[in-house]
């Protein structure tokens, strides 16, 4: 039964990290179509820093 909990919880896992990377690459394509970066690190800062925004605008109340 322990095996197989974790087992669940390793899918979980990957499908969080999975999910997570696509919305990096889809921010990440966002600022390079946009152009508002110097750089390929700035990029990488401002796609976290937007997909960090997002995560905290859809955590707060009424947000849908």
């Amino acid at each position: 039964m322990c095996e197989m909990k974790r087992k669940e919880l390793s899918e979980a896992s990957v499908r969080r990290n999975y999910a997570f990377s696509q919305r990096t690459i889809e921010n990440l394509k966002w600022l390079i179509d946009h152009r508002i970066y110097r750089n390929e690190t700035e990029a990488i800062d401002l796609a976290i820093e937007r997909m960090r925004t997002m995560y905290e605008m859809s955590e707060e109340p009424g947000a849908e």
